[in-house]
């Protein structure tokens, strides 16, 4: 039976959705190569209780079941300065402090821009 798909997001390199369950609601990312599905998880791993980030519930067959992080996405928040016409300087601080720390951690430059 196809699971139930609240929200779709835009992404070039996986197939990532909102869906409901029991327990709440999660993100579930189905990757179309296994090369990017592993790198995924091992970022995830090694952010695991090092920088606020969503944690990994279930893994397996390039498909990642991850928690749904409150607030908005970086889009989001940009979109919403720019109708204002103002930058809200606090949320840039926080998002450059965020990418060193993931720097530091990962050795990865995040590339991804659906940060909350």
């Amino acid at each position: 039976m196809a699971q139930q798909v609240l929200q779709e997001y835009k992404s070039r390199r996986n197939r990532a959705c909102l869906v409901p369950s029991e327990d709440g609601r999660f993100v579930v990312k189905t990757f179309r190569e296994e090369a990017a599905f592993q790198k995924e998880l091992q970022i995830y791993r090694l952010l695991n209780g090092q920088l606020p980030c969503a944690k990994v519930i279930c893994e397996g067959d390039q498909t990642l079941t991850l928690t749904r992080l409150p607030g908005q996405t970086l889009v989001e928040c940009l979109q919403q300065q720019e109708q204002a016409g103002l930058p809200v300087w606090e949320v840039w601080e926080k998002l450059a402090a965020w990418l060193v720390s993931f720097r530091e951690c990962t050795g990865h430059v995040m590339t991804d821009v659906n940060l909350r």
